[in-house]
């Protein structure tokens, strides 16, 4: 097992094991149990698969008979052998002669991305800089080059500006040209930029049938968005979009569920950088929420993670509930549950019973989720 199938089972791990522990406080022993001996599988896939195999010889000793352990920790596994403030890989394409012909969609967005470097000054001594990619002599040397040369600047711009337009207006959008026009999205002005995204959330939201290579592209081109190119209100309107296909999905469906929940976690990413507030709780936050909440439980282990990636990733971005609207819903719920039940019990009504039993049910357990909310947010201080 490689260092990231290994921190993948430890992260499942604790999921199911935190899942367990909440259900137990809640009183769901059942299902606590059940949340319990799935982490206490997903452990023993690491002590199984993350053990090296070594045979016991007279030069080798077995490892199970030394004090050391046998495996690392997966979750201290970074902590050790990364290290911190790394720069950002960059896949280095040949650079082209002046009027030379662009071999690939990567090689042009990868030469418009040094000539930004050229209209940009240089960024003042820090320790976030200080890791920046450092330009070679040839790097250095293109761009100067190009620089002098406005027709050339030109032309590379063109192409970039033709391909966009290309993709916006060819109806089928290939899978292939997909992949090739979000390798430009860093590169483009701000107009071009929004008028692509748009194209994507349109070909999501006005499509019968989900396509995955949309899917992949949007959640590409918002994490390589420049800050000011996406507004508070473009980010609630592109997760509007993605909520409603998210909830209309077949529960089955994992691939769509996997790559819906990583746009939505893509959005959402971008939300909490803008510091975007004021959700729809009754509309969007709540129910996206709560379907989030249920995709935790999937039996899909990459969908199950990236879903409760989301569902936290959601908690950052606050609803447009006040304080007093959350403390009267939760109140009149309780004392929903507490008159149901008390009817109930007065006319005979099993069944009564059981309705109000759930409704003081939800209502407790909502008080006792902003209780951990409020206590776990003091002991972060």
């Amino acid at each position: 097992m490689n260092v990231e199938d290994q921190i993948m089972c430890n992260e499942i791990f604790t999921v199911y094991l935190e899942r367990g522990k909440l259900l137990d406080s809640l009183g769901y022993r059942d299902k606590a149990q059940a949340s319990f001996h799935k982490a206490e599988k997903w452990r023993s896939v690491q002590d199984v698969v993350g053990k090296p195999t070594l045979s016991a010889t007279p030069d080798q000793p077995n490892p199970e008979a030394t004090d050391k352990p046998s495996r690392c920790d997966a979750a201290h596994l970074p902590l050790m052998i990364f290290s911190q403030n790394m720069a950002k890989p960059v896949i280095k394409h040949e650079l082209p002669r002046l009027s030379e012909r662009i071999a690939s969609t990567p090689q042009l967005a990868y030469c418009l991305g040094l000539l930004s470097k050229a209209s940009t000054p240089p960024l003042p001594f820090s320790p976030d800089t200080e890791f920046e990619e450092q330009l070679d002599e040839t790097q250095q040397a293109w761009i100067l080059a190009t620089a002098k040369d406005e027709d050339e600047q030109e032309r590379l711009r063109s192409l970039a500006t033709k391909l966009i337009v290309a993709f916006i207006d060819d109806s089928l959008q290939d899978p292939s040209i997909i992949a090739e026009v979000v390798h430009l999205a860093p590169i483009l002005e701000r107009g071009l930029y929004r008028k692509l995204l748009n194209t994507f959330i349109d070909g999501i939201g006005k499509s019968t049938l989900l396509d995955l290579s949309l899917l992949e592209g949007l959640a590409q081109q918002i994490q390589s968005s420049t800050p000011d190119y996406l507004l508070a209100d473009d980010l609630i309107r592109i997760l509007r979009v993605l909520s409603a296909c998210l909830q209309d999905t077949h529960r089955q469906s994992f691939q769509y569920l996997y790559g819906l929940s990583v746009a939505v976690s893509r959005v959402l990413d971008a939300m909490a950088d803008s510091d975007v507030k004021g959700l729809n709780r009754e509309h969007l936050h709540a129910p996206l929420s709560a379907y989030l909440d249920g995709l935790k439980g999937s039996s899909d282990p990459y969908l199950m993670y990236q879903a409760a990636y989301a569902y936290q990733a959601l908690q950052y971005v606050p609803d447009n509930e006040t304080s007093l609207q959350a403390v009267l819903r939760r109140t009149s719920v309780v004392v929903r549950g507490i008159s149901g039940f008390a009817s109930a019990v007065k006319g005979l009504d099993l069944s009564g019973c059981l309705e109000g039993l759930t409704h003081l049910h939800e209502g407790l357990e909502e008080v006792y989720n902003v209780a951990k909310a409020g206590y776990e947010g003091v002991a972060s201080l």
